[in-house]
């Protein structure tokens, strides 16, 4: 086994086990078990893997004839935040079957995922926490398999209420235009 690959199995197990003690990022109790200081606060929602609100092939540097499908499986606003859900299916030809991260397949580049409100004309970064990490999945440590997507989450702020659509941009890919912010 790599460094690399023990690396990334060691940063994925400390995720889940984060992610399946119901850890929040912000320190309140957003889950149904606990109870929180604000009662009208609601978590994320979940992701409906089966919807599809854009959806692009394009091709991939990180093999010959490689491509991935980017699709977007949603902008929802949760309050002051929007959560940003998409997936990435990478399509390597051959018996490709080490893991492969977005990192991987944007040609060993960041993702860096942004929105762009036209009514405004601002651009919104992935927030981060007291520590400088973002708040989203990780372009090196996030790891998929040849065929399968990748489900991954990103938040922002949200943009004003006046604002139905952004842009998204992600990877070296056009920008997906459009893409409804729901509530």
């Amino acid at each position: 086994m790599t460094l690399r690959r023990g690396l990334r199995i060691a940063m994925a197990a400390g995720a889940f086990v984060v992610a399946a003690t119901g850890c929040s990022v912000f320190g309140k109790g957003g889950d149904s078990e606990g109870s929180s200081a604000n009662p009208k606060s609601t978590a994320a929602p979940s992701v409906d893997v089966n919807k599809t609100v854009a959806k692009a092939t394009f091709p991939s540097p990180l093999a010959d004839g490689a491509t991935v499908d980017v699709k977007i499986h949603g902008l929802h606003r949760t309050g002051k935040l929007a959560v940003l859900s998409v997936s990435l299916t990478p399509h390597v030809p051959g018996e490709h079957d080490d893991d492969i991260s977005p990192y991987d397949i944007n040609g060993n580049r960041g993702l860096y995922p942004y929105l762009v409100d036209p009514v405004n004309a601002k651009r919104h970064v992935v927030l981060k926490d007291a520590k400088g990490a973002e708040l989203g999945s990780h372009d090196v440590f996030t790891n998929g398999r040849n065929n399968t997507p990748m489900y991954l989450r990103y938040t922002f702020a949200a943009p004003p209420e006046n604002v139905s659509t952004v842009d998204v941009y992600i990877g070296e890919w056009p920008p997906f235009r459009n893409v409804p912010l729901e509530r």
